[in-house]
């Protein structure tokens, strides 16, 4: 039973074939301060990833044609709450990794925090 952003998300996750036509929606669940989907990106050339059953940490095998790369910002903040702009450091660390066009995912880990995004 989802309370009511629980269900904003839902309604999200399912109207954003509407918006994005190149995706196609696989599983997803709801947690209580996050969501874990799986988006396949379709068309103008894409290809997605085969999905391997694993156990562990570490990304998951891809083939040669999906390309990866991971880096770590890490922040020291003098107050409890401030904005903190990294666009800079993303746009850096995405021209770094050479990779032309796909899918930049940050995200915050362990921390309480919001990642506002515009297109």
């Amino acid at each position: 039973m989802l309370n009511d952003p629980g269900k904003s998300v839902e309604f999200t996750w399912y109207d954003l074939p509407n918006h994005n036509n190149n995706v196609k929606l696989d599983e997803f669940v709801i947690m209580p301060n996050h969501i874990h989907g799986i988006i396949t990106i379709v068309g103008a050339g894409s290809k997605p990833a085969l999905i391997h059953k694993r156990a562990g940490h570490g990304p998951a095998p891809t083939k040669d044609y999906m390309k990866s790369f991971t880096h770590y910002l890490w922040f020291n903040t003098k107050n409890r709450q401030e904005f903190v702009n990294i666009t800079p450091q993303v746009e850096e660390a995405v021209a770094k990794s050479g990779i032309k066009e796909g899918l930049c995912l940050v995200n915050a880990m362990h921390i309480t925090s919001s990642v506002f995004t515009h297109d």
